[in-house]
């Protein structure tokens, strides 16, 4: 079951957030993809960048290491680690730490939010993850 988890909009520029799903009851997941929808202001990354993440609350990363939004355009498209990977030519593993089913059920997964910093951070997009969860 393939479940596709939009969150609202969130302006980067002005603080992180995690987003907790739970998936059904009793059920491992496996990681899919994650990353920004509709970017609606450009990221700036003058420090350190814009990152996504999967995870508990306690490793922001145990499932999906940081996405960096780098200087993600306003209008730019979604930007995601199927994207990345694709078009970077990147190895999806480099990502998402195990292929198999590494969601634990019963369990809180975090999408982690974390703003940019130096100069004056900004960026605004769609926060989102997709979660294949065990029938």
């Amino acid at each position: 079951m393939r479940m596709h988890y939009m969150f609202p909009i969130l302006d980067f520029g002005t603080a992180g957030e995690i987003f907790y799903v739970m998936g059904p009851k009793n059920k491992k997941g496996k990681l899919v993809d994650y990353g920004v929808h509709h970017p609606t202001e450009t990221f700036t990354a003058d420090t350190l960048p814009a990152y996504v993440s999967v995870g508990t609350a306690a490793d922001a990363d145990a499932y999906g290491e940081e996405l960096s939004m780098g200087l993600l355009a306003a209008d730019a498209g979604s930007l995601s680690v199927l994207s990345s990977a694709e078009g970077d030519g990147l190895n999806l593993e480099d990502y998402i730490l195990d292929a198999g089913l590494s969601l634990p059920a019963n369990t809180k997964v975090g999408l982690h939010c974390t703003a940019p910093t130096g100069g004056t951070p900004a960026g605004m997009a769609q926060p989102f993850m997709v979660i294949d969860w065990a029938d």
